[in-house]
């Protein structure tokens, strides 16, 4: 891994205090920081990143998993853990504070820690609005007690936010900046994986985190088996962000006899005539990508009947939340049987997909707005104001 060149913190230096441990997360810290360089010059970066922000130079404080959570139970199980770590966390930045604190996603972590920096004096920034339109609204009032700004991917959510006072500014989102202007078939990618171009390939995308692993890859990897018994030739690829997850996909499947590719989403699924993937950013990254999709989530019984009981959005993918209608197939919980996801992806697999390409093309136009940029110049006026 190249890590870029840091200044040395000292009286003047702009330093950024980051919380990003989720790989999207990651990636945005990272586009941030580097666009920031860019335009306005050098800056420090410390905090909690994972492997893109490190390359960016990030002085990392913890490994970014050792904050990721997924659900309602999994944060009271670690819940000691965790509020000791935001206490170390605190107690250094208001130690030797940051020029500004920038939270990325996870407000169940991040909002509170904003909320002690900025009664400190250290501006904060909370980059992707929390899903205040799905559940727990009342959140609003806590982006107006904990952070000077809210960068927001999709401009929906700045709307809300704004007609509630709080100060919000849309970036869109990098995915969109970095998604091909035209449409690129598979035959054409498959061959940078070493696939057999003329046969048909299946993408399984289970997610990052270990409890989507768990409850989601056995669900896909017997509708593998299923669409394999009646097309042999199906080539199947299954998406691991980095090498946990790899070791966590041999565990759950430890007869696994497809192909793993570790890294990137991009590649895999643009070699895939459909995918599967877990609800969350990759369903954005695969419709920007335009490829067919069928959406899967699942979690143990005692998350699922807390969520289910608190989300108000009638979609939990985002291309449908974005669009307003169910535009890919969404399988949850106990309609996530091999059996209904194996009949979607049939059909998606025999007609190539193409009744979503309008669909994807209007989300990449509203979306492809320059997000690296835009995030960088509203932090900059953040700075100038509070200076």
């Amino acid at each position: 891994m190249t890590t870029e060149a840091q200044p040395l913190r000292g009286e003047g230096a702009t330093t950024f205090g980051f919380c990003a441990p989720e790989l999207s997360a990651d990636r945005l810290g990272a586009g941030l920081l580097r666009s920031w360089r860019e335009r306005f010059g050098a800056a420090l970066a410390e905090g909690v990143g994972n492997t893109e922000l490190q390359a960016a130079g990030l002085d990392c404080w913890m490994q970014a998993e050792e904050l990721t959570v997924m659900g309602i139970t999994d944060p009271l199980k670690r819940l000691p853990d965790l509020l000791r770590r935001r206490g170390d966390m605190v107690r250094r930045w208001c130690g030797s504070p940051p020029s500004a604190f920038i939270g990325i996603d996870q407000p169940d972590f991040n909002l509170p820690l904003a909320r002690r920096l900025r009664a400190r004096g250290i501006p904060t920034v909370h980059y992707v609005c929390p899903s205040i339109w799905a559940w727990r609204p009342g959140r609003v009032k806590t982006l107006l007690r904990s952070v000077d700004l809210v960068l927001c991917l999709f401009p929906f959510e700045a709307e809300l936010l704004r007609s509630a006072g709080v100060r919000a500014e849309v970036v869109g989102h990098p995915l969109a900046d970095a998604s091909p202007a035209e449409y690129i078939p598979p035959e054409a990618a498959r061959s940078e994986l070493g696939l057999n171009p003329e046969q048909p390939c299946l993408g399984l995308l289970p997610g990052s985190r270990g409890s989507e692993i768990d409850h989601v890859l056995p669900v896909m990897a017997r509708t593998a088996e299923m669409l394999q018994r009646t097309e042999p030739t199906l080539q199947i690829l299954i998406s691991a962000a980095g090498e946990v997850q790899h070791r966590r996909i041999e565990q759950c499947l430890p007869d696994v006899r497809w192909r793993i590719v570790e890294g990137p989403l991009r590649p895999l699924v643009l070699a895939s005539d459909a995918v599967a993937v877990t609800s969350g950013t990759a369903t954005l990254e695969v419709a920007l990508l335009r490829r067919p999709m069928a959406v899967v989530w699942r979690a143990s019984w005692l998350n699922h009947a807390i969520l289910s009981r608190v989300n108000r959005s009638k979609w939990i993918a985002l291309p449908n939340v974005l669009l307003g209608g169910e535009v890919v197939p969404e399988l949850i919980q106990d309609e996530a049987s091999p059996e209904r996801l194996a009949r979607e992806l049939e059909a998606m697999l025999s007609d190539q997909g193409r009744r979503f390409q309008g669909d994807y093309e209007r989300l990449l136009a509203e979306l492809a707005l320059g997000a690296d940029e835009r995030a960088a110049q509203a932090l900059h006026h953040i700075l100038e104001g509070a200076a």
